[in-house]
């Protein structure tokens, strides 16, 4: 019993868990590097220049990459300085940022230490899931967290801006805003919300014109419209359409219900003064804006196991419970990876299994914020 306690003791120290994730994320991309799965990294890494050159950034140029740019003209100027380093440093410097940024962001939470480093084991491996493919979800994890931790903190122009930098990542995460309700200062938050957004619109026009910037987002929302018509993503509509076929009129139903499910948590806004309520609807957005999302794909659900993280360490300490998670961790994030056998793999994915237990889980987070009496105010100094 000692020695499990010593293991717990070191696990949960913020300090190893820095050290872990830095060690974790070094070797992923080290393994990535070798097995050539760094395309992403090259569409972020070509937008920048192709945005000075006045070039389409929403075509196909499969002599540079495979697929195609989905992130707006802000992002490709964001993403200027990994441009213009050399190549294999700047690939894992931007590997190694959007990995540390989870737990900077985590450690922010209004919550005891212990609880901040159980969340961080909580998102590991969805974290190195998703950078082995060298994707932003990780970034727009942190930014959520941080405009909540900001909010929490009466810091509404740092809220803004962490939600507004993220929208122009991609678009779902203007969710964020959500929050807003939740505090006072709502027209100052409004207000320093329209400035960001419009400031960061503007920003590539340090490089480019306004008619080609105007061009750019004609583009760009021309290939949103396509992506949005024809996918439906690991999500509760690709849940449901896998597996008992839905017309595009009921997906659209689906995603105005699961809002209107998501909006009803207004109704107690009584309870808005109480953190602990307020941790609960930020551990029920994580998971909505994936769940919702028509693209959320294996790399997004960094941002929902960060809300199941939450939500776990808010419930009252279990035997069982703990074993149930340790099974939802391994459903959600280790069957759907290497090295589970393949037939598992493809079973998963053909059915999008890796949404069910996130919407069941996520559904009765909305019951509990809906029926649970005992909210706590949580000691000040959480806060």
């Amino acid at each position: 019993m000692d020695t499990l306690k010593r293991y717990q003791s070191f696990f949960l120290r913020p300090r190893n868990v820095y050290i872990l994730f830095l060690i974790g994320i070094n070797i992923i991309s080290a393994q990535s590097v070798w097995a050539d799965r760094i395309n992403i990294f090259d569409i972020y890494r070509y937008a920048f220049p192709h945005l000075l050159n006045h070039q389409n950034l929403y075509l196909y140029y499969l002599s540079q990459y495979r697929d195609l740019f989905k992130y707006s003209p802000t992002f490709a100027v964001f993403f200027a300085p990994f441009s213009v380093l050399p190549y294999y440093f700047s690939y894992f410097l931007w590997n190694n940022l959007c990995m540390m940024i989870i737990p900077v962001a985590i450690y922010r939470l209004p919550l005891e230490t212990e609880k901040k480093s159980i969340i961080c084991w909580f998102v590991f491996i969805e974290c190195l899931t998703c950078l082995q493919g060298t994707q932003a979800n990780t970034i727009i994890s942190a930014l959520l967290v941080l405009s909540y931790a900001a909010f929490e903190r009466k810091q509404l122009f740092w809220a803004a801006l962490f939600i507004s930098i993220a929208t122009y990542i991609k678009v779902f995460p203007i969710a964020g805003c959500a929050l807003f309700l939740l505090y006072p200062g709502k027209g100052r938050f409004i207000g320093y919300f329209i400035l960001c957004m419009i400031g960061l619109f503007l920003l590539p026009l340090c490089f480019i014109t306004w008619d080609d910037l105007i061009w750019q987002y004609h583009n760009w929302q021309r290939i949103l419209q396509e992506d949005h018509e024809n996918r439906f993503g690991i999500s509760i509509v690709g849940l449901v359409t896998k597996n008992f076929g839905i017309t595009h009129f009921w997906k659209l139903a689906i995603q105005i219900g699961c809002i209107g499910i998501f909006m009803s948590q207004y109704i107690r806004y009584k309870l808005f003064p109480l953190l602990e309520y307020r941790l609960y609807f930020m551990a029920s957005l994580l998971l909505c804006v994936v769940l919702v999302n028509h693209d959320a794909e294996d790399f997004s659900y960094c941002i929902a196991m960060i809300g199941v993280g939450i939500w776990y360490v808010l419930q009252p300490r279990q035997k069982w419970l703990a074993w149930s998670m340790l099974l939802f961790v391994i459903v959600v994030s280790v069957f759907p990876v290497d090295p589970t056998p393949k037939p598992v793999i493809h079973f998963m994915v053909a059915h999008i299994l890796k949404a069910l237990p996130c919407t069941l889980l996520w559904l009765f987070m909305v019951y509990q914020i809906q029926t649970k009496k005992d909210f706590k105010a949580l000691p000040e100094a959480a806060v």
